[in-house]
């Protein structure tokens, strides 16, 4: 389908020595609003590559994870962060099923991951258009929620050049076994017609560059579910002969970031996007 005029409104500029900060918001359908802040390094020499930082479900998005953006930034890399329908300053319902009890989503076919999936496919629409992006570099991370539509996106987004999730991998049988299910939100999952798991979604990705994160101790995620997406999709990479573009990370903390994980994701992106060898 064609999509629609983006309409972005920038509403104010914050100046700082290293970079800027953007406040904007733009439609990803017609009247479907999406606030963001866009951070742009002031010392760019030519097209930068873009990451687009998709907020997880906390109630002040852009400000719980600004540090986030700030550092891409700082690291050369233009950075678009997008809050969620959910939470943020566009009020909308994720737990449509897990709390109010809406089961016709189902029948409908409706998950509110779509919805982010598809705000985050137009906010690299955003991107590219900008001046100073390189088209060829795109990439996606995210934390929890984020982590989820990391995997949505560049699944169905072949722009998207590298990817990072944490803290948002799962299976099928870990969410029923475990019943994480019940602790998490319905944007998690998709609508499951075809039984697939969550290893097939990253099959998607492949060969493209993807790194999975997730704590060891998260009390939303069993690890170990993370550990055999990791290990399939592990195989197919090996297959593929691209091994090094598929990594993993697995700090020893609950839900969230730590230090381990954040460096490791900087990393990940200086390496695939920018081609610059930097440990964590």
């Amino acid at each position: 389908a064609e999509r629609t005029p983006l309409n972005t409104k920038v509403t104010g500029v914050v100046n700082r020595p290293r970079y800027r900060i953007e406040k904007l918001y733009y439609e990803s359908l017609p009247r479907l609003y999406v606030d963001a802040n866009l951070y742009v390094p002031t010392d760019l020499k030519g097209k930068a590559p873009a990451i687009l930082y998709t907020c997880g479900h906390e109630e002040y998005q852009k400000v719980t994870y600004q540090t986030h953006a700030r550092k891409f930034a700082e690291l050369g890399f233009v950075c678009l962060l997008i809050e969620t329908l959910q939470r943020g300053e566009v009020k909308g319902e994720h737990h449509g099923e897990t709390r109010a009890g809406w089961f016709h989503w189902y029948s409908r076919g409706y998950t509110p991951g779509g919805i982010e999936m598809l705000n985050g496919i137009r906010g690299i629409d955003l991107l590219v258009g900008r001046p100073e992006v390189d088209p060829q570099r795109i990439g996606v991370t995210g934390m929890s929620g984020g982590g989820a539509y990391s995997w949505w996106i560049p699944a169905a987004d072949e722009r998207v050049k590298a990817s990072a999730t944490h803290c948002g991998t799962s299976t099928i049988a870990s969410h029923i076994s475990d019943r994480t299910v019940d602790r998490n939100c319905d944007c998690m999952w998709w609508i499951n017609t075809y039984r697939w798991d969550h290893a097939d979604v990253g099959a998607l990705v492949a060969p493209r560059a993807q790194l999975i994160g997730a704590s060891g101790k998260d009390q939303y995620f069993n690890v170990l579910g993370a550990r055999e997406v990791h290990r399939q999709l592990k195989g197919l990479y090996a297959m593929l002969g691209v091994a090094d573009s598929l990594g993993y990370v697995e700090p020893l903390g609950q839900h969230g970031y730590d230090e381990l994980a954040r460096t490791t994701i900087f990393s990940w992106f200086l390496k695939h996007l920018q081609g610059k060898d930097v440990p964590p």
